[in-house]
């Protein structure tokens, strides 16, 4: 693929994104289509593409896993090579998170959890109803999440150092993600 190629890929994902946004912002009140671009439901548009989004990042780790494991062989170089399965780290991690966007994974096993005694003791050590039990599995699988994330941070920084941009804007892909989070249980405790 060639870097204009890619350019108007790129483009072309985000453009999608912004229409689902403003297919989102002007239509999730709809009484019929409301539920099909609602940004807040599952099994809906934005998961589908959302899930797509997520196979295709897999893909992407498993082509440059490919690449580099071809010329890690063919320059016999040992400091790029001890990293190179990372990448398959990271294709596994993104079927993962696709299976789990259309599949509600760690949404039943958040309702599972908090089904046990654990579960109902947290919910009542934070004084959250059961309803708000499902908001938990942030909280619940941040170890597990902390853990991937700074993975993943410092394979990206040890990887790209000698490209800034691509550092800045893993950070801010980060923040981003982050963000979410604080957005997601800022705007739920409004309600």
């Amino acid at each position: 693929m060639t870097k204009n190629n890619l350019t108007i890929f790129i483009l072309a994902i985000l453009s999608i994104d912004i229409i689902i946004i403003i297919l989102h912002i002007y239509l999730s009140q709809h009484s019929q289509l409301g539920t099909l671009f609602d940004l807040d439901q599952e099994a809906n548009l934005p998961t589908w593409y959302t899930s797509f989004k997520l196979t295709l990042a897999g893909v992407v780790a498993l082509l440059i896993y490919d690449n580099e494991k071809r010329y890690d062989n063919e320059k016999k170089s040992s400091s790029i090579k001890s990293q190179t399965w990372f990448w398959l780290f990271i294709a596994l991690l993104m079927f993962f998170m696709s299976a789990d966007e259309t599949a509600q994974i760690h949404e039943t096993l958040t309702r599972w959890f908090m089904q046990t005694i654990m579960g109902l003791r947290l919910l009542h050590s934070l004084e959250i109803g059961k309803s708000g039990g499902t908001l938990l599995w942030g909280l619940i699988f941040s170890p597990l999440l902390i853990l991937i994330a700074a993975s993943l941070l410092n394979f990206y920084l040890q990887r790209f150092k000698k490209n800034r941009i691509l550092i800045i804007l893993t950070l801010m892909m980060i923040s981003f993600f982050v963000a979410s989070f604080i957005s997601i249980g800022f705007f739920t405790s409004l309600y």
